[in-house]
């Protein structure tokens, strides 16, 4: 199966998408892949911190749930991470040209807030792992949404 280019299914632009490509995908689950890259956003003297891992893992639930929504007829929406109930780094950092691939899956959600159990491998070993609470919508609350909520 052949999926959308991930920046048609994350929010971001340019350099902020992190990863490459969707491999695998069913409602509330997905596989995708990436590279670290010289001269990417968290970058620094050849390596990745494992926490931006948390990064990672947010690209691919929102490519989940972006190509969920374009299945269902609608469009990409926005989200943010709003907390990391598990975090479990398994090696400090990623180095410049490691490939890694990222499986997340659903474990609670609704149209709004969503719970995800990520787990992302450096080749065959398991570099990091987090479940991550994320709220999604149609946009980002503004000033205006809140007064009115």
């Amino acid at each position: 199966m052949t999926f959308p280019p991930i920046e048609e299914l994350v929010p971001h632009a340019g350099a902020m998408v992190l990863l490459d490509a969707m491999t695998a995908w069913r409602s509330g689950y997905a596989r995708c892949i990436g590279k670290v890259r010289e001269g990417a956003p968290f970058v620094r003297e050849g390596a990745v911190e494992s926490v931006v891992a948390i990064e990672y893992m947010a690209q691919a639930v929102a490519a989940c749930l972006g190509y969920e929504a374009l299945v269902s007829g609608g469009g990409v929406r926005v989200g943010m991470i709003i907390g990391c109930k598990r975090f479990d780094a398994h090696a400090a950092v990623l180095h410049v040209h490691d490939e890694f691939s990222i499986e997340v899956q659903c474990v609670q959600g609704n149209d709004t807030l969503s719970h995800f159990d990520c787990r992302l491998q450096r080749g065959s070993e398991r570099f990091a792992e987090a479940v991550l609470t994320l709220y999604h919508a149609s946009h980002l609350p503004t000033g205006a949404d809140r007064a009115n909520g």
